[in-house]
């Protein structure tokens, strides 16, 4: 009896992807037509093909038979030979196969049906690997999203082609928040920064955690001399000085012991080892390092001051001095010190005094106590001396002796040393608002031209003043034919104007009876002479008085009242 082969049966894809047989004829009745089948025809054999791995892809044959996305079989005769190809999905690589007789250069999957086989298409999704490096001198964690990281060293994940990859950090108590680096995108979380990343490929990112930094400042005291110096490095110094360091970092310092001086003796260090002193960088500190002077030595300070009319700058061997006005430098006693004068351009040095230094030579003297001297320096040649005028007002500069007169900007040519005094004078209706540049104020402007010199008067407009108001008294004596009229200057400036008295004499109608001016300083008084027309006088000569109106230019108007 033969085996039931593929031309005794069909295939068709069920639901799922599997291959299911589609009988021609009820079972019974096949195996009746197999039974009548002549004893020549071929044996048929079955290739059942299973899907495996995280991918999607489909297997077909050559001969037909198999297409299929799950598992699915078919039959094929007796030692055909049959060609498998996987082609993969979206996003999956390549198939792998297992149970082939072979796999030829085209990834094909071949099979002897010999026998009844099965063979596994494997596809798996494609995957890019993610590497994270965590740098910097701080610490802290990172996770991912999706999950697949999560170190707080150097780690890694692979992630299948295109996914979004979220990576945040966490940064420890003593460390800045991350900076990162290999990011597609930032994005900034309550404090944080996260890193995100697509894997289109492979991808490498740096987590770097800086740790906090806090302040160790080293003070040095004592007669001796020295130097500090840190490991790591950041303090070397032989004063007061500071560096930051990472926060719970350990800081050691060490101390170089001066001529004639003593080994350091520190304070304020968690612990000192040999002559060392360590320092836990928990918060900010202050170390003080002192450095005494052996028995026998003493340290005497050594100033110098500059004079004379020209300048220059003095130095000294051993190193200490360096200055062109007035420094000074502490001494170990028994010490030789050489003073050196270097004039500047335009000057010369003329001599030393002071401190048992004389003569224009340099000054050499062993220092056995506090010692002060002083370097005079000449000018020579000339110098300019630039005047400018600014503001809004005008004036002249003049200076006393030197003959000089500037109506506006000007710069002249004096001989070196020449002490210039100089003046502002505003012209009228202007005021001198002060000097700037070598002089400031509103004096005097001494200027010595041991250099060129530059000053500027500034001079502005004055302020038009407010005139006064004159004030007129209620009542006046008429005597002769005129009125005596008391008026008072009220301020705040001078009272100057025109007064007219002006009375109803026939009818309604006001009229002038007599004009006067004034011209009043603030606050003082007068009487003016008004000579009355003569209808006025003839109206007090029938009355004995005459109500009166005072009007007039920088006058108070207001009524009067005349009487003979």
């Amino acid at each position: 009896m033969h085996r039931m082969g593929a031309r005794g049966k069909q295939w068709a894809m069920s639901g799922f992807g599997f291959l299911r047989p589609r009988f021609a004829t009820p079972i019974f009745i096949s195996a009746v037509l197999a039974i009548a089948l002549p004893a020549s025809a071929s044996a048929s054999q079955t290739l059942t093909v299973t899907p495996a791995g995280s991918g999607t892809g489909t297997v077909t044959s050559s001969p037909a038979g198999i297409e299929c996305g799950a598992t699915c079989a078919a039959g094929f005769a007796d030692n055909t030979v049959v060609i498998l190809t996987g082609a993969p999905g979206p996003k999956t690589a390549a198939v792998v196969w297992a149970g082939c007789k072979s796999v030829n250069l085209e990834d094909q999957c071949e099979v002897t049906m010999s026998a009844a086989k099965a063979v596994t298409a494997t596809f798996n999704l494609i995957q890019r690997q993610l590497k994270v490096t965590k740098g910097g001198t701080g610490s802290g964690t990172i996770t991912s999203t999706p999950a697949g990281i999560e170190c707080g060293a150097t780690c890694s994940a692979s992630y299948v082609l295109g996914t979004a990859v979220t990576l945040s950090a966490v940064s420890a108590s003593n460390s800045l928040p991350v900076a990162w680096s290999g990011c597609a995108k930032i994005v900034e979380v309550g404090g944080e920064k996260d890193c995100e990343v697509t894997m289109s490929a492979v991808k490498s990112v740096t987590a770097n955690f800086t740790l906090n930094q806090v302040q160790l400042s080293v003070t040095k005291v004592g007669p001796g001399t020295g130097m500090v110096k840190s490991s790591p490095a950041g303090i070397e110094c032989g004063g007061a000085c500071s560096a930051s360091f990472g926060q719970d970092s350990t800081v050691i310092l060490s101390g170089a012991s001066g001529l004639h001086s003593e080994a350091v003796q520190w304070s304020g260090c968690d612990s000192v080892e040999g002559g060392k002193c360590k320092v836990k960088m928990s918060a900010s500190r202050s170390v003080t390092a002192t450095f005494n002077l052996e028995p026998g030595y003493v340290l005497y300070t050594l100033s110098v001051t500059k004079g004379g009319t020209g300048s220059g700058t003095v130095t000294s061997t051993p190193v200490g001095i360096d200055c062109g006005a007035s420094c000074s430098t502490e001494v170990l006693s028994k010490t030789q010190v050489a003073l050196t004068a270097i004039p500047a351009a335009g000057s010369v040095f003329d001599h030393w005094s002071g401190g048992n230094c004389s003569g224009s030579k340099p000054c050499i003297k062993t220092i056995n106590s506090t010692r002060t001297v002083h370097a005079v320096f000449s000018a020579v040649g000339t110098r300019t001396l630039t005047i400018a005028m600014a503001g809004t007002g005008a004036g002249i500069v003049k200076s006393k002796g030197a003959g000089i007169e500037c109506k506006a900007s000007c710069s002249l040519s004096i001989a070196a040393g020449t002490k210039v005094s100089l003046t502002a004078e505003p012209k009228v209706g202007a005021t001198f608002n002060g000097w700037s540049g070598a002089c400031s104020g509103t004096g005097l402007c001494k200027v010595v031209l041991s250099e060129a010199q530059s000053v500027t008067a500034t001079f502005g407009k004055a302020p038009v003043p407010t005139p006064g108001v004159a004030v007129v008294a209620g009542k006046a004596k008429v005597k002769g034919g005129k009125a005596f009229v008391g008026v008072r200057c009220n301020g705040p400036s001078s009272c100057r104007g025109s007064l007219k008295l002006s009375a109803k004499l026939t009818g309604k109608k006001m009229v002038v009876i007599g004009r006067a001016t004034f011209s009043l300083a603030p606050g003082l008084s007068t009487s003016l002479k008004v000579k009355l027309g003569a209808k006025a006088k003839q109206a007090l000569t029938s009355t004995g008085q005459l109500k009166a109106r005072v009007t007039g230019e920088g006058i108070r108007t207001h009524a009067v009242q005349l009487k003979l």
